[in-house]
This record gives structure tokens, sequence and C-alpha cells, in this order.
């Protein structure tokens, strides 16, 4: 059988904090914006992994709206897609439990 297949997954991934005034008592606050920053550098690193037939993209959907502030939520959403490539064909018939036989 000869066939082409794509793979992709779209994801929102939302990270919660607690706001507080980044002039006054940024210590008060727990960061939504950093914690996101540490997904993306992770998503970043990995992407010296993966073959260049994989795609992987990220986006702010909804984040901090003012400067000077210890933002309490960040949204991101990711894309990935996956090309076949050859040699990969023998991949479309594996499962969780290994190839199939």
């Amino acid at each position: 059988m000869n066939f082409q297949m794509q793979a992709s997954a779209d994801l929102a991934i939302e990270w919660h904090g607690k706001s507080s005034n980044a002039a006054v008592a940024p210590w008060a606050g727990r960061s939504a914006l950093h914690a996101s920053e540490v997904f993306t550098a992770a998503a970043n690193a990995m992407r010296e992994q993966v073959l260049p037939s994989c795609r992987l993209q990220y986006y702010m959907m909804e984040g901090p709206s003012a400067v000077n502030t210890v933002p309490d939520y960040v949204k991101l959403g990711m894309a990935t897609e996956v090309q076949p490539t050859p040699g990969s064909a023998h991949l479309a018939g594996a499962s969780s439990h290994g190839p199939s036989q």
C-alpha cells in the first residue's frame, strides 16, 4: 500500500500566576509570563532534537496588557506538524506495543 499522511496537533496552553506591581513588590507575584518563557525556551531547544520535517510553532493568544506588572495569566497557542519522510513508511503500522508483526 502506498499512502502519505501528515500528523498535526493544535494546543492551547495556559499558565496562571499571581499579579503584583513590579515596581512596588515584584516578589509578591508569581509571573505567568516567566513560566511561559521557560516553556518556549524548552520548545526552541527541542527543535534541535527533531527531524527537519517536524514543524513547531507557538504564539501568544492572551498575555500581559500593561507594563510594570507581574502578569497573572498567559495563554499560548501551539501548532505542530509532521510531514512523512523517506524511510518513515514503516512507522504507519507501528502501535504503542511496537511494530506490528
